[in-house]
């Protein structure tokens, strides 16, 4: 479940760091990068809050997964907006992003605003934050290369490989062993596919 920016307490964040229960995956949304959106969004944190949250999270839990939601496409954004956010963005220790495209649903205020945004042009700018996503999510799986995790394995399984995650949600793919399913086992990661899946080698 997510979780906004401005509810990350301290106490959360120290929490999360010292209680073996909780895994190290936070689900924060941003949905703009610029100030002037997220107000006209009527969100409760600005981009300084976004960053400072995530600043905090990554000192005391480096190897925690962070992603962030976004919108693209929302009435008044213009294309220094759109690329505010990418350059905000960047400047942020985040994991990968869930990118969600704008769309005007009747009876709501949006879709009523002036300024809507053509949709190719809202289709260019989620293809773009779509391709700076998976550079983050391939930054974020190679400083867990050669670390030790423990991973549940779920009943997925393709050919000769069972598919889970590790407590920092890496999906993760090993060699299947009779009794693996639904079971925690510490995996060793060691390369990343084609599908940005991670190859492990099981410990047990």
């Amino acid at each position: 479940s997510r979780i906004e920016p401005n509810l990350i307490t301290d106490e959360i964040i120290d929490l999360v760091s010292k209680n073996e229960m909780i895994v190290p995956h936070f689900h924060i949304p941003l949905q703009c990068g610029t100030d002037k959106l997220l107000k006209s969004m009527n969100r409760r944190y600005t981009t300084e809050v976004y960053a400072e949250r995530v600043r905090k999270i990554k000192a005391a839990i480096p190897d925690a997964c962070i992603a962030a939601d976004v919108i693209v496409g929302v009435p008044g954004e213009t294309n220094d907006d759109h690329l505010q956010t990418i350059e905000f963005l960047k400047t942020l220790d985040i994991s990968y992003l869930h990118v969600f495209t704008y769309s005007e649903r009747p009876g709501t205020k949006a879709a009523t605003m002036e300024n809507q945004v053509a949709k190719n042009v809202r289709t260019e700018r989620s293809k773009a934050l779509h391709e700076l996503s998976n550079q983050f999510l391939i930054k974020f799986l190679k400083k867990n290369l050669q670390n030790t995790r423990p991973v549940l394995y779920e009943k997925e399984i393709k050919g000769k490989y069972i598919y889970g995650f590790t407590d920092n949600y890496i999906r993760t793919k090993a060699v299947y062993k009779d009794g693996m399913e639904n079971q925690i086992i510490e995996t060793q990661l060691t390369d990343i596919d084609e599908n940005n899946d991670v190859i492990g080698i099981t410990k047990a």
